[in-house]
């Protein structure tokens, strides 16, 4: 059992550094974009509803437009701050090394509490058992 707990984090681990890995890299390749001057027109982007076309049997149509036009207004308001880009990646590197340090270390002592508790318990049953 301590196998399959053990297993199980370690897959946990690796979805967990892939998702920050991918962030990270999604991150950095938007950023360099904005650097470059590569500006997003978010109205149209957002607004073309190609996006949402497979969305759409699932979820209510006027959700999807408000929900459209709440993205295109926040990121049009972010607009400004994305000057700052290129100094972005300064910090965010480090910062997504810590919160992934810091999900590996709630990952590990999850799994080592576990395994602490099924050794115990294997242990306490090997002590009810008659002719032990």
């Amino acid at each position: 059992m301590t196998a399959l707990l053990w297993i199980a984090t370690s897959f946990l681990l690796a979805l967990w550094s892939g998702c920050l890995y991918l962030g990270h890299q999604l991150t950095a390749w938007a950023l360099q974009g904005m650097a470059q001057g590569a500006g997003v027109d978010w109205s149209q982007a957002l607004g073309d509803g190609a996006w949402a076309a497979w969305l759409a049997p699932w979820l209510d149509p006027a959700w999807l437009q408000a929900t459209q036009l709440a993205l295109t207004t926040i990121l049009q308001g972010l607009g400004p701050w994305l000057t700052v880009a290129p100094g972005l990646m300064a910090w965010i590197t480090p910062l997504v090394w810590v919160v992934w340090a810091m999900g590996a270390m709630v990952l590990v002592a999850a799994a080592g509490a576990g395994h602490w508790w099924l050794r115990r318990r294997a242990g306490h049953k090997a002590r009810l058992q008659p002719g032990h």
